[in-house]
């Protein structure tokens, strides 16, 4: 019993000692990059990722910490390719973790299609990710809840990008309608989504409803 006592503390010890290098090496990680040492902190993430791994596992909530937090650093510093990878594997854990219809794999989804896809211009990768996404919240929160607005925006200006003008004006109007009933005209997002359909209207030629939506938003910015 003595020596089982020994073992479980010894286990506990070495346990803590490696949870706190490995969040000794994020901070100093976070600090660098606070500091613009971009380069340290790319370094210091990395070697941090690979503890987490050695330690923790892939599947282990410090390890995803640490990769969401390297593969958004590695977007900043538009090295795509690494970050991709990242994304990629991090939603696969996900949908094994928690299933396709979880938030978090949502969440995979959106980071791959926007921070990698649409920064890249690569519409037509980011689309069928933004639509996967869209499908989620609808499941989850029903389609009067803003993050289900915003999942339904993101797939909007994703088309409008693609000059997919037909299939984006409906996405608009229900992501407007949306953030105007929980947020009001005045929200920043709801103008943003009105200024899309304004020039998504200009160049359908509808003149006439580019004109009576840029009045109401004109209206609404006076209101502030």
């Amino acid at each position: 019993m003595y020596k089982l006592l020994i073992f479980i503390s010894l286990c506990f010890s070495l346990s803590l000692k490696a949870q706190n290098n490995w969040e000794k090496l994020n901070e100093q990680a976070l600090q660098a990059y606070r500091a613009g040492n971009f380069s340290d902190a790319l370094t210091t993430y990395e070697q941090a990722l690979k503890q987490a791994e050695k330690e923790f596992g892939k599947t282990d909530e410090k390890y995803a910490k640490t990769s969401n937090a390297l593969a958004y650093l590695y977007c900043k510093q538009q090295m795509f390719p690494k970050a991709e990878a990242l994304y990629k594997e991090a939603r696969s854990l996900a949908e094994k973790k928690s299933g396709k219809e979880s938030r978090e794999y949502a969440l995979m989804c959106n980071k791959l299609a926007v921070d990698v896809y649409y920064v890249q211009k690569q519409y037509t990768k980011a689309e069928p990710l933004l639509v996967e996404v869209k499908n989620i919240q609808e499941k989850l929160l029903g389609k009067e809840h803003p993050d289900y607005a915003m999942a339904v925006s993101s797939l909007a200006i994703n088309l409008y990008e693609q000059k997919k003008f037909k299939e984006a004006e409906p996405l608009f109007l229900s992501s407007k309608n949306i953030l105007e009933k929980v947020y009001g005209k005045k929200h920043p997002e709801h103008l943003l989504i009105c200024n899309y359909l304004i020039n998504l209207y200009n160049l359908q030629n509808k003149t006439a409803l580019a004109n009576l939506l840029l009045k109401e938003v004109e209206e609404a910015q006076k209101q502030n």
